[in-house]
């Protein structure tokens, strides 16, 4: 419920959509503690509103999701750039032709304490079939004394995350605040804006958390909550902050992430709301456009007393 209320994005998104363009049905409680089922041939309009309507509309208790058959495993490949640009093209160009199956990528600090820049990709087999190495890294201009590949089963792939959040929850890290930063860049702009900002940041900046770029293709999001800046291509750009409990050090992280957003805005970006981004009700306006009256309707008739997630400030 949580990610369908957001969009669920992934490696996998410049295929297959958000999380929330492969549900096929909903059980929801509406504001007014309606149990209500949906789909887009049933009670379309709240479908569509509780579907990345950031918990306004409805709670999600059960959902109806597409699958697609799991293979037994992932070639992954770790590829590594010192050129942003050469990077996001690379990014570019294996999203048109869907080569790989899974597309992310990160910026990883460097010793000297600079940025580079990885390629995370993977594609999914199940021997005796194989991925053709060949034809999925060419045309691209990686730095090869560098890249990494690697078969693993498909499950520890899809799992590959558990044995770090374990690590950070016996450290005591893992229940820390999280000030991040989520934003969806133009992917016009992505060169500019990113490498103004990795220009300046620093572990310290980060609380040693992840930086996150990878592009997704717009035309795949087909829910009218969903925002994202109107262009075919663009990167999301996460900054996964982690603070350590000082009211301080955390409020300094969340003005920051303000200030980022301010400069992203007038370049056409928008948030992606799992971040810290201090937001007012004319943010929101802002940010759902052209979908705001949509959201306001929608809101008036299934949570006319706004009792469901009044803390946003959107209402």
């Amino acid at each position: 419920g949580g990610t369908l209320s957001v969009g669920g994005i992934g490696g996998m998104s410049h295929r297959h959509g958000l999380q929330i363009d492969n549900v096929v049905e909903l059980q929801v409680v509406t504001g007014e503690g309606k149990l209500e089922t949906c789909s887009r041939e049933r009670n379309r309009a709240l479908f569509e509103a509780v579907l990345g309507g950031l918990g306004q509309c409805g709670i999600i208790t059960r959902a109806t999701v597409k699958l697609i058959p799991a293979t037994t495993h992932a070639r992954v490949f770790l590829l590594f750039y010192d050129d942003l640009a050469t990077f996001t093209a690379d990014q570019r160009r294996v999203i048109a032709d869907e080569r790989f199956s899974y597309v992310e990528g990160q910026a990883v600090s460097t010793d000297s304490g600079g940025w580079r820049y990885m390629l995370e990709a993977a594609s999914f087999f199940t021997p005796p079939a194989a991925p053709n190495d060949a034809a999925l890294l060419a045309d691209l201009r990686y730095d090869r004394a560098t890249a990494e590949i690697s078969d693993q089963s498909y499950f520890d792939f899809i799992n590959r995350l558990e044995p770090v959040v374990h690590f950070l929850k016996t450290i005591g890290v893992w229940n820390f605040p999280h000030p991040w930063f989520d934003v969806f860049v133009p992917g016009s702009r992505v060169n500019e804006y990113v490498g103004e900002i990795m220009a300046s940041l620093t572990l310290d900046d980060t609380g040693s958390g992840p930086v996150l770029l990878y592009p997704v293709k717009t035309s795949r999001f087909t829910l009218p909550l969903f925002a994202t800046p109107n262009e075919p291509v663009v990167w999301l750009f996460d900054i996964l902050r982690t603070a350590p409990p000082i009211p301080e050090v955390v409020a300094a992280m969340v003005a920051d992430n303000r200030r980022l957003f301010e400069r992203l805005r007038d370049l056409g970006g928008k948030r992606y709301a799992i971040g810290a981004i201090p937001f007012s009700q004319a943010d929101w306006k802002e940010h759902f456009r052209p979908g705001w009256g949509r959201l306001v309707s929608a809101k008036r008739r299934y949570d006319p007393d706004n009792v469901l997630t009044p803390g946003q400030g959107i209402f």
